[in-house]
């Protein structure tokens, strides 16, 4: 009996992608996606600001950003947001962020169908179903 508890009963599914992105099922080369930047303005202890950056709204979010030089040099960050030039960390770092230091920037993924699509053009590697219905509770008043 015990024996059946470890046999697998269902798939999971789900509307977004259930793979790490950058792995070996992803398929992306996230290094290939990696940019280099400098940091010209500190706005606060997680926000920065790199003139050079033209990349759209949000597309470094759920990335990872490496620093090359400067107090925080090899240590690596979430960024939870990139808006016009402006990139927010998702922690602070140990060391204050210093103008001039030099970092290593690669996207990140949400997981969706659409991004997978657009950023990634990687349909083709998506582990998800996108078009599954989702639970909604219906309210009907009697």
């Amino acid at each position: 009996i015990i024996a059946k508890l470890n046999n697998q009963i269902t798939k999971t599914y789900s509307q977004n992608c259930r793979v790490d992105f950058g792995s070996k099922a992803c398929g992306i080369d996230v290094n290939s996606y990696s940019r280099s930047g400098r940091i010209e303005e500190v706005i606060s202890k997680v926000k920065f600001f790199d003139p050079i950056r033209i990349e759209p709204k949000s597309y470094f979010n759920y990335g990872i950003i490496t620093f090359l030089s400067g107090k925080n040099k090899t240590l690596s960050f979430e960024i939870l947001d990139f808006t016009e030039k402006i990139i927010t960390l998702k922690t602070e770092p140990p060391f204050e962020l210093i103008k001039d230091a030099r970092y290593k920037i690669s996207p990140g993924c949400n997981k969706s169908y659409n991004e997978c699509i657009n950023k990634f053009h990687n349909i083709l590697n998506f582990r998800g179903e996108p078009f599954i219905p989702t639970y909604q509770e219906t309210l009907v008043d009697y």
